[in-house]
This record gives structure tokens, sequence and C-alpha cells, in this order.
């Protein structure tokens, strides 16, 4: 789990997940920024939504019949950063796309997911039982996991100014 681990591609190789746990500010979403561009300086593409976004992409996708190509595209993106991951309620259809896209690129690549949940909480914030442990099994178990406590960056920040 030694951070030295991204400098080297195997984790995206070997299709291994990261999850980045922590209370808002801790730097969750800037250390897998940092992780993604990492792979991209070693020759993999990266793409970042925040969860709300990709979904909105996903239903206007389906709107205008381009999902199949979306999904090509997610799944051919060696690494999808998924920011604010269950941070907002999610229904029954985006949690279906969010299955299949993270099955596509179980295949793939890599997801690093980025949350204030706990990993124990995300079952209980998908709507159905059985999406919920396809979801999880796919993501947690082939995951580096990583918890970032302390105050917010942000409030840092303002205070040495």
């Amino acid at each position: 789990k030694d951070m030295v681990a991204f400098t080297s591609s195997t984790w995206v190789t070997e299709a291994r997940n990261i999850i980045i746990t922590g209370a808002t500010g801790t730097g969750k979403s800037y250390l897998a920024e940092a992780i993604g561009l990492a792979a991209c300086k070693q020759g993999f593409a990266a793409i970042k939504y925040r969860c709300p976004m990709l979904f909105e992409e996903v239903n206007a996708a389906k709107g205008t019949g381009t999902y199949l190509k979306l999904l090509k595209k997610l799944s051919r993106t060696p690494v999808l950063i998924l920011d604010d991951f269950l941070m907002q309620a999610i229904n029954v259809q985006d949690a279906a796309a969010l299955l299949e896209i993270i099955e596509e690129k179980q295949q793939t690549g890599s997801v690093i997911a980025t949350t204030q949940f706990p990993i124990d909480k995300w079952h209980g914030r998908l709507p159905d039982p059985t999406t919920a442990d396809a979801v999880c099994d796919r993501l947690i178990h082939t995951a580096y996991k990583f918890h970032l406590k302390g105050d917010s960056m942000r409030k840092q920040k303002s205070q040495n100014k």
C-alpha cells in the first residue's frame, strides 16, 4: 500500500482499483488527480468525473442513442476517476449504469473512487441490494484503500493568508 507503488504502472496493468475516503477537504480529489497524472506520465490515459456529472452524461447519452459509445470510451480509458462517489442519492437506473461501467472497467483498467463515505456504508447508499453487492464486490476487493485524516486543506490555506 506504499504510495511508491503508484510510480509504477503495475496497478493499472493489473486493473487494481484505488479507494480514497476521508472528510471534506482532506485531499481526496487532489490525491486521486495526482495518481491519475502519474499514470498519464507513464502513457496511460485518465478521465475524471464527479459522479453527478457522470450520471448526467450517461442519461444524456441514453437519450441520444450514444450510450454504448460512452461505455466504450470509459472502458478504453485505462484510469477512470470517480470523484464524490455515492455522495448523492442514486436511483436504480444510475446504479445499473454504474455497475455496467465498473463491469467494463474491471477488464480494461482501474477505477479511482473518492468519497466521504466509509466503504462499509456503500452498500446502503445503493438502492438495490443485488446491484450494491455487484458494485461493491467489483470495486472493493481489487482495491488499494486509503483513509485520509486531518483538517480541511482549504481551511488551512485560508488561515495562512
